[in-house]
């Protein structure tokens, strides 16, 4: 990961939003590391055709100051569901 503090280390955690519906784990940040594993799972309800496209952030948790985004993907899933490739998986 990308040193975001002084320390030349993070506090990752992540932010996974689809649609309305954001979901953070903040609250289990992963503190003062250079590279992090997130082993985590996560279930949202999407109506496709619709709002199909999930963000994955990985965030640093800051104390005084606002958090910041070290990095981002993000995947249409509509892409996926419709895509003959991927049903064939």
């Amino acid at each position: 990961l990308m040193p975001a503090d002084a320390s030349g280390t993070s506090d990752p955690y992540l932010r996974i939003t689809l649609g309305d519906t954001t979901i953070s784990t903040r609250e289990r940040k992963i503190s003062r590391v250079t590279d992090a594993e997130f082993y985590e799972r996560f279930e949202l309800r999407a109506t496709l055709p619709g709002e199909a496209e999930l963000r994955i952030e990985v965030m640093d948790h800051d104390l005084l100051d606002s958090d910041d985004l070290i990095g981002y993907t993000k995947v249409d899933l509509e892409d996926r569901v419709f895509s003959r490739e991927w049903r064939e998986l």
